[in-house]
């Protein structure tokens, strides 16, 4: 993913050079007075539907599928299935076939690893332990009913109104007094093995503390006797012609994935919208809404709002039951600390032909086979034609595969009907034509109008923000450009990637003001304070660090700029010798200056000179020993 950055020239010759490395000739006392010549560079950091992008693309098995971002259009918005000889969609005979027994295979070796690791029936066979309380159904519109990848008739049997699709217990499954146990089962443990610190889970774009309930024995143990008895039994209360149609019914149920997250105000940001890797699926709520703030479900399509919101939010020790294919995302935790439960169940009879060729598609992608993964993405549209991650995940790979403008048609048919408020769709479509990758030429006022759509869908959608302000920097209009990114660093859903580039292109706008109008230190320090901000989301950024350095250097402050040009040396990935160049270079002049400025202090103090011999070990310990014998080839390839 490219980062903003602010690149300055820092020309270094070998005569410079030859002041510290003792070649021919070598001059005796450095120069104490360097021109600085500054230019700027901005790129953008692209949130397109790809694995290192701002938002994942949706993704199965325990990773959050980020799909449409609001509700959806109404029931007449769904297309036909594509036809057959489609050209987008077409797939052989063969080829369909292979797939689809790879993706069966790997149904049965997951609903295997299941039971291995969640061995649930150990306890005996699953059965009502006659303590299940009543449910209350909330239903989900007809157009988000139809729309799951696998069984949807069965999971959701509903008309034109919509169907029941999520199920709250009330009164709640467990009581305060068992919910509380398991979350001092869960501090007891890691105060025990860790230090009081819980570990972290990757959910969607953020980590988060949690734990996988496997990897806890005394919670383990409760979680398995809880599925036996109270949790699979309401299951099959709440979905009984999935869960018993096929087999041994409840007892055939297996336990994908299942964890326990702490979230914070830090932690437990709004996520983004996804499916889970089940096609079952619950929440259980630990402690009650009196310990935190925020926080709650959202879910696509709920017809029966609260507060304006399509939002529930459970008390102390009650469950929700839903089908995993109904796209939901967790609100942000504003205040406290809201412990959860989350578990993925799947059927060991009942093949997730869908969900399985999305895993399997994403497994082909990291095998490097891409168009093996648009074969299984295609197939995968021909089975669930109205499941919009389908065509979203096809669309990535064909992009990766070069063929941008396929993947443009491809995202036209989830914003043309499919799914018409997929704000991931809009979105990637909309990158596509920004960098001109769908036509061969940028279209920036297609471009906008697709960022457009995503702030109607989210108007909290950081990412088309920082669209708009790549927009209008292509357009030079900086002042348009920077009020869209204090748009994104004044959001409060902003996530640190996004946040991180904002900062950045702040820096750089401050510093191209600078350069047309005049400015001082005051500029330079506002300047220096954005990167700083940067880095705090994104300490890893080579760009941010480099930029850091460059106004640090133009400010005079030469040992700061060594220590952001060092730390841009270590950032640079591996084989970008440019970037690992440029930054060598420019470490070594601002090295080379804070020596200066430290022997022009010494000379004013009366004290001699520093020998050669001094000044190398001087140069050499600010850029390290690896750094400047890579710098010095350099130079000597220069000469």
């Amino acid at each position: 993913t490219r980062k903003p950055t602010r690149f300055t020239a820092m020309a270094v010759s070998v005569a410079m050079v030859s002041t510290i490395i003792p070649y021919e000739n070598a001059g005796s006392t450095p120069p104490f007075a360097l021109s600085v010549s500054s230019t700027s560079t901005r790129t953008f950091s692209s949130r397109r539907t790809t694995a290192d992008a701002g938002r994942p693309s949706a993704r199965f098995l325990g990773v959050p599928a980020v799909l449409s971002s609001m509700p959806r259009g109404g029931a007449e918005s769904i297309l036909l299935p594509p036809e057959e000889n489609d050209p987008l969609f077409r797939v052989g005979a063969e080829v369909r076939r292979s797939v689809l027994e790879e993706a069966r295979a790997l149904h049965e070796k997951a609903a295997a690893a299941a039971a291995t690791s969640c061995p649930w029936r150990d306890g005996g066979e699953a059965g009502d332990s006659g303590a299940l309380p009543s449910f209350v159904a909330r239903r989900v519109d007809a157009a988000c009913s139809r729309s799951l990848p696998d069984f949807g008739e069965e999971l959701l049997p509903g008309s034109d109104e919509g169907a029941e699709a999520i199920y709250v217990t009330e009164p709640p499954l467990f009581s305060a007094t068992e919910s509380r146990s398991v979350i001092d089962m869960a501090e007891e443990y890691f105060s025990a093995t860790n230090g009081g610190n819980w570990t972290t889970l990757k959910s969607g774009r953020f980590d988060i503390a949690g734990f996988w309930i496997k990897d806890v024995p005394a919670v383990h143990s409760w979680f398995k006797e809880a599925l036996r008895t109270r949790l699979l039994p309401s299951l099959e209360s709440n979905f009984p012609s999935f869960v018993g149609e096929a087999g041994d019914g409840v007892n055939d149920l297996v336990v994908d994935n299942a964890y326990v997250f702490r979230y914070t105000p830090e932690t437990g940001r709004r996520t983004d919208v996804h499916t889970d890797s089940g096609c079952l699926s619950f929440t259980i709520a630990l402690n009650g809404r009196d310990e935190y703030e925020g926080g709650g479900t959202w879910y696509e399509g709920l017809v029966e709002e609260e507060d304006g919101k399509s939002v529930i939010v459970m008390e102390e020790g009650a469950v929700s039951f839903r089908p995993g294919g109904i796209r939901h995302r967790g609100e942000s935790v504003t205040g406290g600390v809201r412990y959860v439960i989350g578990g993925f169940v799947a059927h060991r009879r009942r093949f997730e032909a869908v969900r399985m060729l999305c895993a399997l598609g994403f497994e082909k992608v990291g095998a490097g086979d891409l168009t093996g993964a648009a074969d299984v993405f295609r197939v995968a549209v021909s089975l669930s034609p109205r499941f919009d991650a389908a065509y979203i995940n096809l669309a990535d790979v064909l992009g990766k595969l070069g063929r941008q403008a396929e993947a443009a048609e491809v995202l036209r048919r989830v914003t043309g009907g499919v799914n018409p408020r997929s704000g991931e769709a809009w979105f990637s479509l909309g990158d596509l034509l920004r960098q001109g990758e769908a036509s061969g030429g940028a279209d920036l006022e297609g471009a906008a109008q697709c960022f457009d759509r995503c702030l109607e869908i989210d108007g909290r959608d950081a990412e088309a923000m920082a669209g708009h302000g790549a927009i209008c920097s292509a357009r030079r209009d900086q002042e348009g450009e920077r009020r869209w990114y204090e748009r994104v660093v004044k959001n409060e859903e902003t996530n640190r990637g996004t946040a991180a580039s904002a900062y950045c292109n702040l820096g750089v706008l401050l510093d191209e003001e600078r350069q047309r109008n005049g400015g001082g230190e005051d500029m330079i320090e506002r300047e220096i304070d954005m990167y700083r901000k940067a880095l705090d989301c994104d300490p890893e950024s080579y760009s941010t660090h480099f930029s850091l350095g460059a106004a640090c250097a133009e400010g005079g402050r030469w040992e700061e700029a060594a220590v952001a040009f060092r730390d841009a040396v270590g950032r640079a990935k591996e084989g970008d010798n440019e970037d690992i160049d440029r930054a060598l270079a420019a470490l070594y002049k601002a090295g080379l200056m804070s020596i200066n400025n430290e022997a022009k202090k010494q000379a004013e103090a009366g004290k001699a000179p520093a020998s050669q011999i001094e000044m190398m070990a001087k140069i050499t310990g600010i850029m390290g020993e690896k750094n400047f014998s890579r710098f010095r080839q350099n130079m000597a390839k220069k000469k």
